[in-house]
């Protein structure tokens, strides 16, 4: 009876060895999965919390560069500072080449401080990198220039 049960528990303590290990090389090819998505989102809030419109245009998807001339882009007049953002959550479509990305965004507008605002952007792999789709961003809350 003894010997059942060691061999039980080791069983048990085997296959549980193996399901965590199952998860972790599972988390550790999804985090690798979504690296490159996440350093585009990266760059793309940096360049427009620094007021880099140029390189922010860079990370825009060939359908709205079509639609938008790089200097209309760059001289547009932006209401809201974007002071801060952390990335909540990277979701990467089954297709693989569409994702949504939920990002928290500190706000300064009118001298107000909003920390935290959500915001859902959508992207895209064009020639295997990632472009941000910009939704329309109307009233206050489009990324502005800073005060001086």
């Amino acid at each position: 009876m003894k010997n059942t049960h060691k061999t039980l528990t080791a069983a048990a303590v085997c296959l549980m060895m193996l399901a965590l290990a199952a998860g972790c090389a599972a988390l550790s090819q999804m985090s690798a999965k979504h690296q490159p998505l996440e350093e585009r989102v990266k760059g793309y809030m940096q360049a427009q919390i620094e007021g880099r419109w140029e390189d922010a245009y860079g990370y825009l998807d060939a359908a709205t560069r079509g639609n938008t001339s790089r200097d209309s882009y760059i001289h547009k007049t932006r209401k809201a500072n974007y002071t801060g953002y952390e990335i909540a959550e990277v979701n990467i479509l089954p297709s693989g080449d569409q994702a949504k990305v939920k990002v928290k965004l500190d706000i300064s507008f009118m001298g107000y401080d909003m920390k935290g605002a959500p915001l859902m952007q959508n992207w895209v792999k064009e020639k295997g990198a990632w472009y941000v789709v910009p939704q329309p961003k109307e009233g206050a809350f489009a990324p502005g220039e800073k005060e001086k």
